[in-house]
């Protein structure tokens, strides 16, 4: 094989390594021999063509130096999850699957491509992203148009027949999916001038209904949160345009409004025994904007478990463990093992995982994020301006990183974690490219 085929072949399972990480997500390795042959191809395929590329790719091959603070960063995380899942007896061995996909999808992304072959291969992740949100969604309104009860969004959840895949995303999922591709269209509106385009005003309005309606507590707030990112640091070309504030901000929340509003009339008609105070107009218009700011549960949800989804006491439970021993970790899924449920964190995560260097590693690396982010707006060094993708990995930091907070996020294998550090990589090495140039 001539090196011209031989390149070529290389970039062509490049892209399909890095789609079958993604395609391996939202399915567990402990359940491996009970599923089906297509969800078992899922989970083990991107191991074997891994090592496929590897072979092919093997003169390409050169491995980054462990002085690289974030490289050294990462890799401690993916090392101690690995250690401590082999050394705690009480933790099944299968759980390495978890850091080792970690460590193997950051492995190529890092050392076997380019600056070019990374901005493709985050134009991939956004494709794959948009086409699996697209299907889900179609199955999971089918699945709600169906339904005898009131249109609930947030009532399409995963590990539910609403579509015939294995372990489908829940309605947080489906409206992670929604923020992440509401991002792509703001980064490419904004960067690439596309004033008054209406197809992409439509695109980002419509993929901003998606993030709020499904209801999820950390999406809604990550959303607001987002569009005053987007207000501040782009203040000229977001405000430049009226059209875009009426499309990515106002028809999302007042269409949401009104969704809340018809869930709490529709309510009426399926609860007995409401309050009188439910029933006044005013009270439900009231009720409607607050739960499109953040869901509560008042009047229509029929599991109610308080406003942080008994997340605090979890964290309590888990600060309570990592101090019988700081520099203790229990290992891949640990939150399911000592908890029996995400942790919905991920610094408490990765320390119950990986113990306190585990922990510190993880805020390490969101300092350095926080830097890089600084450096990308506030550089004189960092002239390009005009690269969309380049503010979109910027947007996907902020994003998760926010998004980390209320849940396990990056610190853990998942679509959070592989956006994360694609855009991170890609980000990093835009920013130290720009700083060589000029040095």
């Amino acid at each position: 094989m001539d090196d011209v085929n031989r390149n070529i072949l290389g970039k062509i399972l490049l892209l399909i390594v890095w789609a079958s990480f993604y395609f391996s997500i939202n399915l567990n390795p402990s359940d491996f021999f009970e599923l089906g042959i297509i969800s078992q191809l899922r989970l083990s395929l991107p191991l074997g063509l891994v090592i496929l590329l590897l072979l092919l790719k093997k003169r390409e091959f050169k491995l980054l130096s462990l002085n690289n603070y974030y490289v050294f960063l990462f890799y401690s995380i993916f090392f101690l999850y690995s250690f401590f899942t082999i050394l705690n007896k009480s933790n099944d061995p299968v759980n390495i699957y978890w850091p080792l996909y970690m460590f193997l999808s950051f492995f190529i992304f890092q050392n076997f491509t380019n600056l070019n072959e990374k901005k493709l291969l985050l134009k991939i992740s956004i494709i794959i992203i948009s086409l699996v949100f697209i299907f889900f969604v179609f199955f999971g309104i089918k699945k709600v148009l169906m339904s005898s009860g009131p249109m609930h969004f947030y009532g399409i959840s995963g590990w539910v027949e609403y579509v015939d895949v294995e372990n489908p995303p829940r309605s947080s999922g489906l409206a992670r999916y929604a923020l992440i591709i509401f991002s792509f269209i703001m980064s490419y509106y904004l960067i690439n001038n596309k004033i008054k385009n209406y197809f992409l005003l439509t695109l980002l309005s419509v993929s901003g209904i998606f993030a709020l309606i499904f209801q999820s507590r950390t999406i809604s707030f990550i959303y607001f949160a987002f569009m005053a990112f987007v207000a501040i640091l782009y203040f000229k070309k977001f405000f430049k345009d009226k059209r875009l504030i009426i499309f990515s901000f106002i028809i999302p929340f007042i269409l949401n409004i009104c969704y809340n509003y018809y869930l709490l009339n529709t309510a009426e008609k399926y609860k007995k025994n409401i309050d009188k105070e439910y029933i006044d107009k005013e009270y439900k218009i009231n009720l409607a904007i607050k739960n499109t700011l953040l869901r509560k549960s008042d009047l229509y949800s029929m599991t109610y478990d308080g406003f942080s989804s008994n997340r605090f006491d979890n964290w309590e439970k888990a600060i309570q463990i990592i101090k019988k021993n700081y520099f203790l970790g229990y290992g891949a899924q640990a939150d399911r093992l000592l908890i029996n449920q995400s942790i919905h964190n991920s610094f408490l995560y990765a320390t119950l995982s990986s113990g306190i260097i585990g922990g510190i590693s993880i805020i390490l690396i969101y300092l350095y994020s926080i830097l890089i982010l600084i450096k990308f707006y506030f550089s004189n060094a960092v002239k390009n301006k005009n690269d969309s993708i380049a503010h979109y990995s910027a947007f996907v930091l902020v994003i998760v990183s926010l998004r980390s907070i209320l849940e396990t996020s990056f610190a853990v294998f998942s679509i959070d974690y592989l956006i994360y550090i694609s855009a991170f990589l890609y980000l990093v090495n835009l920013v130290e490219k720009k700083h060589s140039n000029t040095s």
